[in-house]
């Protein structure tokens, strides 16, 4: 099994099921002491993994709690703090990305294939909780709306192909 490659999964596997959408513009983050990049540098990929597997749980526990307006903007509010350490997380990822990393014993690598499997998992139950709440209109909530969904459209467009036909002459004087 080829190791250099891992921790580009792991960013592409964290990263292709956003929690939020990408559009919102990020909340504010909280205060706290910030820690040195070496030593988010150092941080195993595995420990990076399962805090996201956590904090996607949680936004699956907060959705599953959304059943009307009320609960629609205590979850928006406590989505948009939680959205701080999405950020927070996806830069570990790219940390991780770019750190010495590449060289783990198989042991390790399997740990990080679980969590990566355990990532999916939460991921596909988070999805359907959001397929839930768009149908229920978003319970009326703007903010929730703006966080969980995207106007912009997620496919690509195909483009469009113009035949060009042959010039049709002008017709000729009438004599």
């Amino acid at each position: 099994m080829k190791t250099t490659n891992y921790v580009s999964m792991i960013v592409a596997a964290a990263l292709v099921a956003p929690v939020f959408s990408q559009e919102q513009a990020p909340a504010p983050a909280p205060v706290a002491p910030a820690a040195p990049a070496a030593a988010a540098a150092t941080r195993p990929a595995v420990e990076v993994l399962g805090d996201w597997v956590k904090l996607m749980q949680t936004v699956e526990n907060l959705l599953k709690a959304t059943t009307d307006g009320s609960s629609a903007a205590k979850a928006a509010t406590d989505l948009q703090q939680l959205k701080a350490l999405q950020e927070k997380l996806n830069e570990e990822l790219k940390l991780a990305q770019n750190s010495d990393q590449a060289n783990l014993p198989q042991e390790e690598l399997v740990q990080i294939f679980q969590k990566l499997q355990e990532l999916q998992n939460v991921a596909n139950s988070l999805n359907t909780e959001v397929e839930r709440i768009e149908k229920a209109g978003f319970f009326g909530n703007a903010a929730l709306k703006g966080l969980l969904s995207s106007d912009a459209p997620g496919e690509v467009e195909e483009e469009e192909t113009v035949v060009e036909e042959a010039p049709v002459p002008a017709p000729a004087p009438a004599k």
